[in-house]
């Protein structure tokens, strides 16, 4: 089952996340960079079907639990869903999500990110 549910918020929005089997975004908002409800889905552990769109797949890269796909294209978002349906194999997905989220997305890895960067930029001529 496929639920629309639109926009969430507090625990409604956790929730939803705690019960859900995959995450499905398919955007093209135009002032998209890096939505942050993908960020939340990985760290919930959730395999993502998403867009190649924006700063999207940049976020995604090196994410075996992300599925990114060109906008506006039905025919693909159902066929992908109906693969992470069916397909046994992918069992191993959510641990994967959740990893990505650890090693890119939590406050941590964050501030290392940036320290890591600030020391190259003085440490360069």
């Amino acid at each position: 089952m496929i639920d629309f549910s639109g926009e969430l918020t507090g625990e409604q929005k956790w929730k939803a996340y705690a019960e859900a089997d995959a995450f499905f975004f398919p955007t093209h908002y135009q002032s998209e960079a890096t939505p942050i409800v993908l960020m939340e889905a990985l760290g919930f552990g959730l395999p993502i079907i998403t867009t190649k769109w924006a700063g999207i797949p940049k976020m995604m890269d090196g994410c075996n639990a992300a599925m990114l796909l060109p906008i506006k294209s039905p025919d693909a978002y159902a066929d992908a869903i109906q693969e992470l349906h069916d397909d046994s194999s992918r069992k191993d997905l959510p641990k994967q999500a959740r990893s990505h989220y650890e090693r890119h997305f939590t406050p941590d890895s964050f501030i290392n990110r940036v320290e890591s960067a600030l020391l190259e930029s003085i440490s360069s001529p």
